[in-house]
C-alpha cells in the first residue's frame, strides 16, 4: 500500500513540474507575440481580449498534464500486466 502512495506522489510532482514548465516557456521563454496572439484584431498585453488568452493557458496545461497522465496510466497497465 505505501509502494502505491509514493507513485502517487511522484505522479503528482511530475505533473506539477510539467505544468510549471509550460508556464515557465510561456510566459518567459517564448515570443509572447505569438503565444498571446498580440496585435491579432487590434489586442494588445492586458487588455480584455489578452487577459481572457491568459486565462486559457490555464485550461491548455491542464489538459496537456491531463494527455500525459492518461497516456503514462496505460503504459504502465500495459507493463505491468
Amino acid at each position: 500500500m505505501k509502494d502505491r502512495g509514493c507513485k502517487r506522489s511522484s505522479m503528482l510532482l511530475l505533473s506539477f513540474l510539467f505544468m510549471l514548465g509550460l508556464y515557465y516557456y510561456w510566459f518567459a521563454l517564448a515570443n509572447r507575440h505569438v503565444i498571446f496572439l498580440y496585435g491579432h484584431l487590434g489586442a494588445s498585453p492586458f487588455d480584455s481580449r489578452t487577459v481572457g488568452r491568459y486565462w486559457m493557458t490555464g485550461s491548455v496545461a491542464a489538459g496537456a498534464v491531463l494527455l500525459l497522465y492518461v497516456f503514462v496510466n496505460w503504459l504502465a497497465g500495459r507493463i505491468s500486466g
